[in-house]
């Protein structure tokens, strides 16, 4: 097949896939127009300055979890393949991690291994909401959320992680955006942050990680 086949088909493809997008933007536009803002889309409050006057802007998510306290009693909720989580292990030398999923069975074999045999690590079945729910207040030094992206699971997530984090320690989020470019679905993450963030002014936001494709990661800082 020649190149110039190929560019050819590229371009035929990608102007029916614009195609489809602009059809798509049109019918989403429509859909709000008659039910309502937020109707379809989740739209992030916009927050007041002072909730950002000590954000820091870091590279990556990995660079700012080099910058959360070490040493701390951690939560990961939502593990998938286990891939992060090694990476907190690995970086953050927590004194406990406690991985929390509703499937555990999505664990890679390898990261499975390696998380199973550190004693400081705690895995745990079960809706996130839930299990957060379980844990004495003020345990945690951070807890990292990254489970069902739904506005309604983020925001339940939220209300039950937010009393679990001691004084000064912090709430991460992962993919902090309304929409997926990837699955072509709706998130709330970042409306359901905004909206928690604007109804509680004893958290501010601490840092702000880049992601190149827009799944960017958000910290919250208790400030008391």
């Amino acid at each position: 097949m020649s190149d110039v086949y190929l560019d050819k088909d590229r371009m035929s493809r990608l102007r029916k896939l614009e195609k489809a997008r602009g059809v798509f933007s049109a019918q989403v536009k429509a859909f709000e127009r008659d039910f309502g803002q937020n109707a379809y889309l989740n739209r992030a409050p916009h927050l007041p300055q002072a909730c950002l006057d000590e954000a820091r802007l870091i590279t990556n998510r990995l660079q700012m979890i080099k910058r959360l306290p070490s040493g701390q009693a951690v939560a990961e909720i939502g593990v998938d393949r286990g891939i992060f989580s090694r990476k907190i292990l690995e970086h953050c030398k927590p004194r406990r991690l406690v991985l929390v999923d509703i499937d555990l069975n999505r664990l890679d074999a390898d990261n499975a291994e390696v998380l199973g045999r550190e004693p400081v690590v705690e895995m745990v079945e079960g809706d996130s909401a839930q299990v957060l729910g379980s844990f004495d207040d003020e345990s945690f030094g951070w807890i990292y959320i990254d489970a069902d992206h739904s506005y309604g699971a983020v925001s339940r997530d939220i209300e039950a992680a937010a009393g679990k984090v001691a004084r000064g320690g912090y709430l991460v989020f992962n993919d902090y955006t309304i929409w997926s470019p990837a699955s072509m679905s709706n998130y709330g993450v970042a409306r359901a942050v905004n909206e928690f963030l604007i109804a509680n002014r004893s958290w501010s936001v601490a840092y702000f990680a880049l992601q190149g494709a827009g799944y960017h990661d958000i910290a919250l800082k208790r400030t008391r």
